[in-house]
């Protein structure tokens, strides 16, 4: 067998192999976008859906931060998001990592209280404000710039987010817990006293 011919099989199984390896990476990430899809399904879906998710795969599937949406928002934080008074109570009191979920930060730096704040929802503000204060203090404070939102800038506390929101008891609640964080300012020298004026 001259040398060429076998440099010629070299490179055709070299070629075969390469497309092999490409073949099964895709196959790899068809396979994890689907799990993803059906994650995302189970957990952020309705309160029943959860239930029957958490109930088949225990509460630490929860925690698959790899499962999440691209801004890395918990179960928790959609549920803030949406006002769903229901799935956040079912996540606090009968999954073993309510709390966790509770303090958690997305990619942005939000908690779910930032977020329940800005989108208005008094009753889940109300509620997290009661059972959510074992959360660390820095929690209540963004370090980083929010993509959704050019205003949300660096430093943002929940405050700030609640003033963003324009609901005046949401301002009035968070300043009563949290009044250290009243005279804060955000990254632009704001506080969220001067963030409500504008």
């Amino acid at each position: 067998v001259s040398s060429l011919s076998l440099m010629q099989r070299w490179d055709t199984l070299s070629e075969r192999e390469r497309q092999r390896q490409y073949e099964a990476e895709r196959e790899k990430e068809r396979l994890l976008a689907e799990k993803k899809q059906t994650w995302q399904q189970n957990f952020y879906g309705a309160p029943d859906v959860l239930r029957a998710a958490v109930a088949q795969h225990g509460a630490a599937a929860l925690l698959q931060t790899e499962m999440y949406h691209d801004s890395q928002e918990s179960p928790f934080h959609v549920a803030a998001r949406s006002g769903d008074l229901d799935k956040l109570q079912y996540l606090w009191t009968e999954s073993s990592v309510g709390p966790e979920l509770a303090c958690a930060v997305d990619k942005h730096g939000r908690t779910p209280l930032m977020i329940a704040a800005k989108s208005a929802h008094l009753h889940v503000v109300g509620w997290l404000l009661v059972n959510t204060r074992i959360c660390p203090p820095e929690t209540v404070v963004k370090q980083t710039i929010a993509s959704d939102d050019s205003r949300m800038v660096g430093k943002s506390t929940a405050l700030h987010f609640a003033a963003y929101g324009g609901n005046e008891v949401i301002v009035q609640l968070l300043a009563a817990a949290y009044p250290n964080l009243v005279p804060l300012a955000n990254s632009q020298g704001q506080t969220a006293a001067s963030v409500a004026r504008l």
